[in-house]
């Protein structure tokens, strides 16, 4: 192929493997804001006395571990 259709072909792939990316990326982060929504939610039922601190240590050990490290300053 002749190097301005190399190029261009180039820059197509760079642009898919971009937006492959941004789409994991965006998965990845609805996926921890999730996961924090639901330990917060855990966290008003301890608070409520509903589940014991045990409980509620684990869920929150198990969160910590699968939410990215980015986004743990959210968790509460």
């Amino acid at each position: 192929s002749t190097p301005i259709k190399s190029s261009a072909a180039s820059d197509v792939y760079k642009r898919q493997e971009f937006m492959v990316n941004k789409e994991k990326r965006n998965i990845k982060q609805k996926n921890d804001m999730e996961r924090i929504i639901a330990l917060a939610l855990v966290k008003s039922l301890y608070n409520q006395g509903k589940i014991s601190e045990f409980v509620f240590r684990n869920i929150r050990s198990d969160t910590e571990k699968k939410v990215s490290l980015e986004n743990r300053d959210y968790l509460c």
